[in-house]
């Protein structure tokens, strides 16, 4: 059976700190596996929080 990332509950403290994150002026971009999406900013100017070790070490590949 195959679920929707939006069926998806979240984690208690998630949308406290996604709200927090908002207050303090951070746009916040969530990424998937074989996600298409090109996001308008300065890769200087992002940083990527991973679950995974790997997700940050292909990050890091692709500079």
């Amino acid at each position: 059976m195959w679920v929707l990332l939006a069926d998806l509950d979240v984690h208690p403290d998630v949308s406290d700190g996604v709200r927090a994150l908002h207050r303090a002026g951070l746009r916040l971009a969530t990424l998937t596996n074989g996600s298409t999406h090109t996001l308008a900013v300065d890769p200087a100017k992002t940083l990527l929080i991973a679950v995974h070790p790997w997700d940050v070490d292909g990050a890091l590949l692709v500079n």
